[in-house]
């Protein structure tokens, strides 16, 4: 029966987790699964054929006091006796997470990866080693079936995810604490992992030993190739995607993607999702995202949705326009129709807003109907034209001026619709917002000639409808 350390080799082959003369930094925690990664790597690394060099990371969360200070303390001592390079860092965590409003778990995750990246650039490291192990791969695929994923979600923890390698994900725990006690290693414990708070560890304490006894003893086996098929068929569709890209995607840049409506639809719904994870992803929004956003976001591609702006995690937008949908990332909300000229005495068609504007002479001493129409000076009606709402936008009013933004929080018109709302300018100067406010100084003059500007909309939208 081969060593685990001849196990690792082969595994780190097959999934080519690190080229030759490789500087690997190993995230150690001093609890059993780490150490043994890093008592591993060193051994691997003292063999002459291997050309890596390892380093060690600890990161003290500052969160379990004087059992975090002994972790420390334990890590360095063991890299000292073995000439392992070793770096330390420290954080505040329960801070941060007060600070950031996020929980104490993804806080910690977060301060210690910064840390690992942040090292493994300062040394020069081309790959971070982490001790995931087999049974955090059951563990996780169980977590998501429970919580509800689709078949991306089932493969789970991947061997190797950019620098990040996990090069003992086949191992199980029992062969870790047997490797550990073989080798005379005497890991730190974190007693926190022995508290059924938390779902995960409730899930390893109770529930999984429960299905191991009522229904499949070889359940952990189960669980990571179920996360192996589904990480085979993931990669395959993942690959059919990136070859559609290019038909599919008309247009993209480091914060917009645009998307053919027609070219999308023509895809099966599995490619249909498999184009949205891509896009997310390039856009770096994947890690926010769950299936209800990608559903939502294709179900924006449909006929009846042209028009309509989504607010999606991690500061993402997709707006729907009449040939085309984008995705797009930043803090103003995107606009998904643009600037136009307005026909002076005809109609003017917006077809993202399924809206007519239809522009005509008034008659003398006609009187407007509703907040659909308006009577404009005709005179003073040159070069109008129709467009979104811009930063800074101000209107006329009295002897003075008002914001736009003012008068749409008063008004309580929602922010996702307020690019929905046409307005209409001449010369530049805002003469009507649409269906809402008529400047003080677009009215028309006594005595002389008006135009008659009138709404006319296919469905009349939310916003209109108070």
């Amino acid at each position: 029966m081969e060593d685990l350390e001849s196990l690792v080799e082969r595994y780190a082959k097959k999934w080519k987790l690190w080229e030759k003369n490789a500087r690997i930094l190993v995230a150690c925690s001093g609890g059993p699964d780490s150490i043994a990664l890093l008592s591993i790597l060193d051994a691997v690394s003292r063999k002459g054929e291997s050309c890596i060099r390892v380093a060690a990371a600890h990161f003290n969360h500052e969160i379990r006091g004087r059992e975090a200070d002994a972790d420390e303390e334990y890590v360095t001592t063991f890299c000292r006796e073995r000439n392992i390079p070793c770096y330390t860092g420290r954080g505040n965590v329960p801070a941060y997470a007060k600070e950031h409003r996020i929980s104490i778990e993804t806080a910690a995750r977060e301060m210690r990866y910064a840390f690992l990246y942040e090292t493994a650039e300062n040394i020069g490291a081309s790959c971070i080693a982490v001790a995931h192990q087999a049974d955090d791969q059951a563990e996780t695929v169980l977590m998501r079936v429970l919580r509800g994923t689709g078949i991306d979600g089932l493969a789970a923890i991947r061997p190797k995810n950019g620098r990040l390698i996990r090069p003992i994900l086949f191992a199980s725990r029992r062969a870790i604490e047997d490797y550990c006690e073989q080798m005379g290693i005497v890991p730190c414990q974190d007693l926190t992992n022995n508290e059924e708070t938390a779902t995960r560890n409730r899930l390893r304490l109770s529930l999984i030993p429960q299905l191991k006894k009522e229904y499949n003893p070889s359940l952990g086996e189960a669980l990571c190739r179920l996360a192996s098929i589904a990480a085979e068929q993931t990669d395959y569709i993942t690959e059919q995607a990136r070859a559609a890209w290019n038909r599919v995607v008309c247009g993209s840049g480091d914060d917009k993607i645009v998307i053919s409506r027609e070219e999308f639809l023509a895809l099966h719904s599995t490619m249909q999702m498999a184009v949205l994870r891509e896009a997310v992803d390039r856009l770096g929004g994947q890690m926010n995202f769950s299936y209800v956003q990608y559903e939502a976001i294709q179900e924006l591609f449909r006929p009846e949705h042209k028009g309509k702006v989504l607010h999606l995690p991690g500061g993402l937008f997709a707006s729907s326009s009449y040939e085309k949908i984008t995705l797009s990332k930043g803090e103003e909300q995107p606009t998904f129709w643009i600037e136009r000229p307005l026909e002076p005495s005809g109609i003017t068609r917006i077809d993202e807003l399924g809206l007519s504007i239809v522009c005509e002479p008034a008659k003398p001493n006609e009187e407007v109907k509703g907040r659909m129409e308006i009577l404009v000076d005709a005179g003073g009606f040159l070069n109008p034209r129709v467009r979104p709402r811009k930063n800074g936008d101000r209107f006329a009013v009295g002897s003075g001026s008002q914001t736009l933004k003012k008068l749409l929080i008063d008004r309580k018109i929602p922010k996702e619709k307020r690019t929905e709302i046409p307005i209409i300018e001449s010369e530049g100067t805002i003469l009507w917002i649409a269906g809402i406010r008529q400047a003080d100084t677009a009215r028309p003059i006594n005595g002389k000639a008006a135009l008659r500007l009138k709404l006319i909309y296919d469905k009349l939208p939310e916003w209109l409808m108070d």
